[in-house]
This record gives structure tokens, sequence and C-alpha cells, in this order.
């Protein structure tokens, strides 16, 4: 029988029911899968303009180009600035959404 390990560290686990030893294996997987995708993306569009000010996106906060423009985009979402707009009306059926 073998012994299942964990897929970060190769360490064998206890458990059998997951595939890392530690919540911090399983967050150093994540973290180097994000980081895989985001190289991937970069390469396959490596000119991702900022959608607020138009400089180049960056790092951490693509395809914005700084925290202050991620920040100003979030904000509009809160306020409700991006809507699709429709020719259909709301059914007389759906009620608005309430906090509890």
């Amino acid at each position: 029988m073998t012994t299942k390990k964990c897929i970060t560290c190769n360490t064998p686990l206890q458990n059998t029911e997951t595939a890392f030893c530690s919540p911090q294996c399983a967050d150093a997987h994540l973290a180097c899968q994000m980081d895989r995708i985001e190289g991937e993306i970069r390469q396959k569009y490596p000119n991702i303009l900022c959608p607020i000010c138009g400089k180049p996106g960056s790092g951490e906060y693509r395809p914005f180009c700084s925290k202050r423009c991620a920040d100003i985009d979030l904000g509009r979402w809160m306020k409700g600035s991006y809507v699709i707009h429709t020719d259909e009306s709301p059914d007389d059926n759906d009620e608005p959404i309430t906090e509890k």
C-alpha cells in the first residue's frame, strides 16, 4: 500500500481525505497556482490597460494599475454606477432584497 503524500511538501499524510498536511501547505499551493495563472494571463494579454486611467495594468491590482484605480472601480460597483440596461420590466413577484 502506498502512502498518500502532501502535494506541496511531500510529507506523508495522516488524513487521507485531504491533499495537504497543513493549512500552510494548502495556502502555499494556492499561491503557487495563482502565480502560474497570473503568468499565463500576462503572456496571453501583455498589454492590458487599466480600465480607469488607461495606464498599463500591474501586479496584484491587474487589470488596474494601482490600488487607487481598483478602489475607484469597486466604489462604482457599490454605488450602482455599472448597470445593464434592458427593455424588460421587473416581474410583479420580484421583491427588493432586504437585510434581516
